[in-house]
């Protein structure tokens, strides 16, 4: 005894006595101030028990059912528990069922027996506090995750798998297009949000291959209907067995962005109609002016006009070769990025004969312009145009972190370290300068990058590095 008295003298947790004999309210006393607690006071009524906890706010209440006074134990601790969250245990000499029923209404963090022995007094409140922490926990923890959900501006949802709504945040009043949750409690998903069946069961399907999907893009009409471009990043949900018991997950509102990025399309489209307009016209006059200056050759017998009309015919055709290389990529940015297989995208078929070319990228998807493929084709023509003794291409692919680096180096005579950079520059080398340029600005689109890593005069290196999301596998 003596060393548990030692050992529990350093508690600080306070304890009200509520108990209508004064005699056995001052032995509990005692014995609560030997095990090491602070007692706040003794009172004998239920009146007086109320108002003591709210003025002294104890850790607990050790209260009798019988007491003087209107009202009884039970009625004190059902407001003390109720209005100040304090844990009650009850005391009484009494165990009949009617009364245990009344007092376990109340929600007593214990209900001890007269007479009690002093061990059973201690084990009962250390074990009442410790449930009344964890309870408090619980709740604070069960405020905030409420506080999230309730402000959340995505939807929260959650649904059995008979596919009917049992949860669902104030959000989605907003998405669905009703005037309050109660109305989609109980409802079928796809009542109140229909969708393209095709959509809604592919998603099913990946749920049940990989038991989640992460932004996986939906068209929903709501109630009004009106239609909403989403991504659902969803998972199973399970019970304490380890059963599927349905479906949950968020739902992030996206039309308005889909709105931008369709109006920023229809913007491209109409600029690359008046881009086409204006390249034709000028490619008319460059053909004309093309056609006076052989004229002119022809009939100039003054050398140095000749010299003159070279010069001006190379700039000319130099201004040709540009436009109608714009023209090939007109479309850039104009189209949503779309999945594509890497490797049906690469340019063997203009690989010259005298070159081996190996690409081991079977099976990867890369989620990028429609495009992309003209990158590995500027790729291959920089290897081919000036590599010089390019005899080997390869393409390949590792994972580095989280993203996917997709690698294409040749044998042939590399990239000095100062042009490293600077051979992704607008303007930048011996042909139209604009190759690798627009390499680098096709893949910023769905935000991959490339560098050169080769060591110059044993070839060519590009990395292209695709962030997580952006790529997947899809290997047999």
């Amino acid at each position: 005894m003596t060393a548990f008295i030692q050992e529990s003298a350093v508690k600080t947790e306070s304890i009200l006595i509520v108990e209508d004999d004064f005699i056995v309210a001052k032995l509990i006393e005692k014995s609560l101030v030997d095990i090491g607690y602070f007692v706040t006071g003794l009172v004998a009524t239920g009146e007086e028990a109320i108002v003591k906890s709210e003025t002294e706010h104890p850790d607990l209440v050790l209260m009798d059912i019988n007491l003087k006074g209107k009202m009884d134990g039970i009625a004190a601790s059902g407001k003390i528990h109720a209005t100040l969250n304090i844990p009650v245990i009850f005391l009484t000499a009494f165990s009949d069922q009617k009364t245990f029923e009344r007092a376990l209404a109340t929600a007593p963090y214990g209900y001890i027996i007269k007479p009690f022995s002093l061990s059973t007094l201690s084990t009962t409140i250390e074990m009442a506090l410790y449930k009344h922490t964890l309870d408090r926990k619980l709740k604070e923890s069960e405020a905030n995750y409420r506080a999230i959900i309730e402000n959340m501006q995505d939807t929260f949802y959650r649904m059995d798998l008979e596919g009917t709504i049992t949860m669902i945040s104030p959000s989605g009043i907003n998405l669905v297009g009703c005037t309050s949750i109660e109305e989609l409690i109980g409802k079928k998903f796809t009542h109140v949000l229909t969708n393209e069946q095709k959509d809604f069961t592919q998603l099913l399907q990946v749920l049940e291959k990989k038991g989640s999907v992460d932004q996986y893009p939906l068209i929903l009409k709501d109630q009004q209907g009106l239609v909403h471009h989403v991504t659902a990043s969803s998972h199973y949900y399970y019970d304490a067995k380890g059963e599927i018991q349905g479906v949950e997950g968020i739902l992030h509102d996206i039309t308005d962005r889909k709105k931008a990025e369709d109006a920023l399309r229809r913007a491209n489209r109409q600029l690359n109609l008046l881009t086409g307009i204006t390249r034709h016209d000028i490619l008319n006059k460059v053909t004309i002016i093309l056609g006076y200056l052989g004229i002119a050759q022809k009939k100039s017998t003054d050398p140095a006009l000749g010299e003159y009309f070279s010069k001006m015919e190379s700039a000319t055709k130099a201004i040709r070769s540009q436009i109608e290389f714009t023209r090939v990529y007109q479309d850039l940015g104009t189209n949503e990025p779309q999945w594509q297989v890497l490797d049906t995208i690469q340019p063997r078929s203009h690989v010259p004969p005298d070159i081996t070319f190996t690409a081991d990228v079977n099976g990867i998807l890369v989620y990028a312009d429609p495009m992309l493929e003209k990158v590995f084709f500027n790729l291959l023509d920089n290897s081919v145009r000036h590599g010089q003794r390019v005899t080997e291409i390869r393409v390949s692919s590792r994972q580095s972190g989280t993203s996917l680096v997709i690698v294409w180096e040749d044998n042939g005579v590399g990239i000095p370290p100062d042009e490293k950079e600077k051979i992704f520059e607008r303007g930048f080398g011996k042909n139209t300068g604009l190759g690798l340029f627009l390499v680098r600005e096709i893949l910023a689109i769905s935000g991959i990058t490339i560098r050169e890593t080769g060591i110059d005069g044993q070839g060519a290196r590009f990395e292209i590095l695709v962030p997580a999301g952006e790529y997947r596998f899809n290997r047999a």
